[in-house]
C-alpha cells in the first residue's frame, strides 16, 4: 500500500440522476449510457496520474445499491472500491474519506464523476500540495461548487474533532460559502487549484469538444463518443 490514493466518486444513474435535465434538449435519450460512460472516463483518468498504482494508489467509490458485479474488472485491475453508504452526498463523502485514510493512508483525493475531461495535472498539482506542506486542496468549479478535495489525515481529524465535516460537499448549493470560508478558516495551508466545470448541460458537453480540440482538457474518450450521439 502507497501513502496516498486518489478516488472517483462515480454516479449511477436513477430517478435523481442530475442529468435528466439534459434530455430535454438531446436528440437521443441516453442518460444512463452517459453516467456509465463518466464513470469509465474519470476513472481512466486517475489512472494518467504521474505515479499511478505505483507510488500512488487507485479507487472508486460506487453510488449506493450499485452492484459489486459490474465493477470486478476494476478491482481486477487495481482500484480499491469505496461504498457510498451514507444518506446524502456530504456524509458519503466524509465517509470515503473516513475510511480511505483509516486504511492507513496520509493523504488522499476524491475527485466528482463530473469532470471526466479535468486535465491530469490538476490532480498532479493537488498530490504535489498535499506533498509540500498543505492540509487541504479545492478543485472549484466555475458554478462555485467543487470538482476535487485533497486533504491530510491530519487535517480530516481536525475537522472531526470540530464537527464540521460537512464542510466536505462537491454538490451541495446552501453549503457552498459555508464549505470555502469554514475550510479556509481552519486551515491555514489551503491550497486551491484553477476552476473547472462540472458536465450538467448542453452548452458543457459542446465545451468539452472545443477544450479537448484546443488541447485544454483530457481526451474522456467515452465521453465524448456518447456526447456526439446525444449532440447529432
Amino acid at each position: 500500500m502507497n501513502k496516498e490514493i486518489i478516488i472517483a466518486y462515480l454516479n449511477e444513474h436513477d430517478s435523481n440522476c442530475p442529468y435528466r435535465t439534459v434530455s430535454t434538449g438531446i436528440k437521443k435519450n441516453k442518460n444512463c449510457t452517459l453516467c456509465s460512460h463518466m464513470n469509465r472516463d474519470v476513472s481512466i483518468l486517475i489512472t494518467k496520474i504521474q505515479g499511478a498504482r505505483e507510488t500512488v494508489d487507485v479507487g472508486i467509490a460506487i453510488s449506493p445499491g450499485a452492484g459489486l458485479i459490474p465493477y470486478e474488472p476494476y478491482k481486477k485491475a487495481g482500484f480499491l472500491i469505496f461504498r457510498q453508504e451514507e444518506k446524502d452526498e456530504t456524509a458519503r463523502i466524509q465517509r470515503i474519506f473516513q475510511e480511505a485514510l483509516m486504511l492507513g493512508y496520509e493523504s488522499a483525493v476524491l475527485v466528482s464523476h463530473n469532470v471526466p475531461n479535468l486535465p491530469p495535472r490538476y490532480i498532479e498539482n493537488a498530490l504535489s500540495d498535499l506533498r509540500n506542506g498543505h492540509s487541504l486542496v479545492l478543485g472549484p468549479s466555475e458554478n462555485g461548487m467543487f470538482y476535487l478535495i485533497g486533504i491530510k489525515k491530519e487535517f480530516y481529524a481536525q475537522l472531526r474533532r470540530n464537527n464540521v465535516g460537512n464542510a466536505l460537499s462537491f454538490y451541495n448549493p446552501e453549503l457552498r460559502d459555508f464549505n470555502l470560508k469554514t475550510l479556509q478558516n481552519l486551515c491555514e495551508s489551503c491550497a486551491v487549484l484553477p476552476k473547472w466545470y462540472f458536465l450538467k448541460s448542453i452548452e458543457d458537453m459542446k465545451k468539452l469538444y472545443r477544450d479537448e480540440n484546443d488541447g485544454r482538457g483530457w481526451k474522456a474518450k467515452w465521453t465524448r463518443l456518447i456526447a456526439q450521439d446525444l449532440l447529432g
